[in-house]
């Protein structure tokens, strides 16, 4: 063999058999790179994020008024309808508890938002039914402990307390 002959040999796209595992090392090695370089820039975040916490507040406030009139609505026997004009735009001073430790369980808190604008007819649906579910409703804080708010949650335990504790005495 020729070197002239081995080197028309690989332009026409036979490579040498010794070739073939330094291809597939250097097409790894290019793979597992890349996937090191995208996880990367998955970790890094704005360092503002903490700028949204005002808004999210915001809108667990309002969606907490809306699912509170909604039940309310549903445990007093009447039709579901969410275009109630009784809700208070400003969340209080003590509303939400501390601004998330990191942007992850600020953007989990967002999708909580965005899974409620999604259906919220469902929401309140399910959180009536849990409600109104035979026993005592206590067993179901664990589940969804942490869907809501800190402030939700602890109204929600308070009176499951106060009805398990009413229940059990009669």
């Amino acid at each position: 063999m020729t070197v002239a002959k081995s080197h028309n040999a690989y332009e026409q796209g036979e490579t040498p058999t010794w070739a073939w595992p330094v291809h597939a090392f250097v097409a790894w090695l290019a793979t597992i790179l890349g996937y090191i370089t995208r996880f990367k820039s998955a970790r890094r975040f704005k360092p503002d994020w903490r700028d949204s916490w005002e808004d999210l507040r915001q809108s667990e406030w309002l969606r907490d008024q809306l699912i509170a009139q909604g039940v309310a609505q549903l445990l007093a026997g009447k039709p579901l309808h969410l275009d109630d004009k009784q809700i208070i735009l400003e969340p209080p001073a003590a509303y939400g508890g501390p601004c998330p430790r990191s942007p992850f369980d600020m953007n989990r808190r967002f999708l909580t938002i965005a899974r409620w604008a999604a259906d919220p007819q469902a929401i309140i649906r399910e959180r009536f039914k849990r409600l109104t579910s035979g026993g005592c409703p206590h067993r179901h804080a664990r589940k969804n402990a942490r869907a809501t708010s800190p402030s939700l949650r602890l109204e929600e335990e308070s009176n499951r307390a106060r009805r398990c504790l009413s229940s059990s005495g009669d």
